[in-house]
């Protein structure tokens, strides 16, 4: 079983009904039936559009503040949400606008404004949370490539159990894979990440033009390793109430 930290608008945003339809699957309902490939992917075969969409539909729709972990074996689910309420309820709101760009070859929504408040929260996030992160196994480090990682990133893996924190943070919401000339039916992968760059464009358009209310965080778990994520609780920032599963 492992938890994660997500930024995510509520269930019922446009936003987020809109990335969950690209998606495939809403994680705030896990048990209902995924839905078929969206209408706006028509120009996309179905073996496509499942493989764009493979891994950011197993997350579900959200913006990482703190990567996935397991439990210590000190820590309970009571203590992280009770720790996790706290957390929220010391935060202030604030807005962020959103557009939709490439990241490392994949294709996410990316904050225009707020970059410092997003970077504060994730930062004190994972400080925060990190008594309750089980070390990283020696397979779950093989598995983030440290090779490839820079001195630095590769410190933040050994020390936080994720390479992209602290002055490595870079916030996104992940809506595809990383975009190949395989992956697609053009030449290139440039080219490939264009056309669907377009078709998700169309898709989101409406909800990327207002600024989306930063001001609650949720945590995602998920069961086991071959299962999706999915929401169990949800913090509002500045408020002890709790909106819950």
């Amino acid at each position: 079983m492992r938890y994660a930290i997500y930024f995510t608008p509520p269930q019922d945003h446009p936003l987020t009904r809109a990335a969950s339809q690209w998606l495939g699957r809403d994680p705030f309902a896990p048990d209902s039936a995924r839905p078929s490939q969206p209408s706006v992917a028509d120009d996309l075969a179905q073996a496509e559009w499942c493989k764009l969409t493979e891994s950011p539909r197993r997350y579900g729709f959200h913006g990482t503040i703190v990567a996935p972990f397991e439990l210590t074996n000190s820590a309970s689910e009571e203590a992280l949400f009770s720790a996790f309420d706290q957390f929220c309820a010391k935060q202030t709101p604030f807005s962020v606008a959103l557009r939709l760009g490439e990241l490392a070859g994949f294709l996410a929504l990316l904050p225009v404004n707020s970059l410092s408040a997003i970077r504060r929260i994730a930062a004190d996030a994972v400080q925060a949370f990190l008594p309750f992160r089980e070390p990283l196994s020696e397979a779950d480090r093989q598995r983030r490539n440290p090779a490839a990682l820079t001195e630095n990133q590769r410190n933040m893996l050994d020390r936080y159990g994720y390479p992209y924190v602290m002055d490595e943070f870079r916030f996104h919401m992940t809506l595809t894979d990383r975009i190949t000339d395989t992956d697609t039916d053009t030449d290139t992968d440039t080219d490939g990440r264009a056309r669907i760059h377009s078709i998700l464009q169309d898709h989101l358009r409406d909800q990327t033009c207002t600024p989306v209310a930063f001001d609650s965080l949720s945590i995602f778990m998920q069961p086991s390793r071959d299962k999706p994520f999915r929401v169990v609780r949800q913090g509002v920032f500045g408020d002890d109430r709790k909106r819950n599963e």
